[in-house]
Order: structure tokens, then sequence, then C-alpha cells
């Protein structure tokens, strides 16, 4: 199962392709390819999945592990690069199942602290979402939605 995602960052000649390939639990065998490859692993029982970057020399250059809870959330994620440095993410939820929080560590030192604050529109549709690192704003995003 391959699907692919062109992007084109702003001023870019060439547009980069990713594959992305969902390998069934079991399966030794990574597939030769030429262009940089998502490999994407999943443990139902464990509630899992394991996502790693490949380059065309079929180095892993990032690894992304995510557990998730009853609900299919999200609950936790842990990221190595390059540098090889490991970030962790803990999740918490509340209404509509939206992220209210998330712990972050480095190399098991707490790094930050993210808290979301939504408001909703009379469809239970949120139309704007501040997020605060440590305390501080740091973005606001605006959602303008149409409804027929």
């Amino acid at each position: 199962d391959i699907n692919y995602m062109e992007n084109r960052m702003p001023g870019a000649k060439q547009a980069v392709r990713f594959s992305y390939i969902r390998k069934p639990s079991g399966s030794p065998q990574l597939h030769n390819y030429t262009q940089p490859t998502f490999y994407i692993v999943r443990d139902a029982g464990r509630r899992t999945d394991t996502m790693r970057y490949y380059m065309a020399s079929q180095k892993v250059i990032a690894t992304t592990i995510r557990k998730y809870d009853e609900q299919g959330r999200v609950a936790e994620e842990w990221k190595t690069g390059i540098t090889e440095r490991t970030t962790h993410s803990i999740y918490e939820y509340g209404l509509y199942n939206l992220c209210t929080k998330s712990v972050n560590y480095q190399n098991d030192t707490l790094i930050s602290t993210d808290t979301y604050e939504y408001v909703f529109d009379n469809h239970g549709n949120f139309t704007k979402r501040k997020r605060y690192t440590n305390g501080r704003i740091i973005n606001v995003l605006y959602r303008r939605i149409y409804y027929n």
C-alpha cells in the first residue's frame, strides 16, 4: 500500500515527493526505493505505530513511535532524528477529543508544556485555538467554516 505526497518549498525549482509505505506486521523486507520514504509499521495489539523516514541510501534519518489510547487518540509520542536526541510527548484530551495539553521531554528532561484553548461555534466545531507554551501564547489559529 503506497501513497505519495509532494511538497514544494517556496522558491524551490522542484517538489520533493515522499512515499508512504504501510507494511503489514511480520513482513521482514523493506523494499528499495530511490526517493525519500516513510515506512509505517502498525501493531494493533499494543496500539502503536512506528514510522521511519529513509533517504535514498536506505539510511534511517528519523523515527516516530506513537502509542494510542482506547479511543484511538495519540497518547504518547517518541521522536528520534539524525542528532539521536529523543523527544517524548504525553497528550491529554478534552471536549470533542481535542488536545488540551502536551508535556514534552527531551532525553528525559522536561522542556515544555503546551496547553490549548478553544472557541467553538454553534455546531461544536472550533473556530479559534490558542496555543500556550510554558504559559506564553505562541500561536492563534482561526478557522472559518461555511455551512450549507
